[in-house]
């Protein structure tokens, strides 16, 4: 019996090797477009969270002081905020004792400050909410309204009835 014997052609070689690379580049192509993908979703997704967590705070800390306190809105630059920025006060009195809260944006972060009226305002002591660019409000009878810039750029407004004025309570 006569073995066959069989001839490797190189060429046939080479195809193979060659199918097997274009596989590999194509595969990598797509896991790098799909790391890109999911980054940048992930990337927007935080933008909206913090989109989301700036508008509500200051919604929150609105309702949650309307009609207990004298909420009205100071210049940044009478405060000490070299930006120009404004900042929302609400003011109440517990017994003789004047409370004041400030929210505000200073270098980079909303912050709020809690404190007595006779302790000095330092801006740079506030706790960080989260990071934003620019914070404005102006109260027109009982509406508030407040413009925010995420650290992004993204302008953000709400604006907010307060109800303690709508009452006839003015605390200009």
């Amino acid at each position: 019996m006569k073995e066959k014997v069989r001839q490797e052609h190189s060429i046939e070689n080479v195809f193979i090797f060659v199918l097997l690379g274009v596989f590999a580049v194509f595969s990598m192509v797509m896991v790098l477009l799909g790391v890109r993908a999911y980054r940048s979703m992930g990337e927007r997704a935080d933008e909206n969270n913090i989109t989301r967590l700036l508008s509500s705070y200051v919604r929150s800390m609105v309702r949650s002081e309307d009609g207990l306190a004298d909420i009205r809105v100071e210049s940044g630059s009478e405060n000490g905020i070299a930006d120009g920025s404004d900042v929302l006060v609400f003011e109440e009195d517990f017994d003789g004792d004047v409370y004041l809260t400030r929210i505000y944006v200073y270098d980079g972060f909303l912050r709020e400050w809690f404190s007595e009226e006779a302790y000095a305002f330092n801006p740079a002591q506030g706790d960080e909410i989260c990071e934003a660019g620019a914070f404005r409000a102006a109260i027109n009878g009982s509406l508030l309204s407040v413009e925010l810039e995420s650290a992004a750029g993204q302008a953000i407004r709400s604006d907010i009835n307060l109800y303690a004025r709508g009452e006839g309570r003015d605390y200009s």
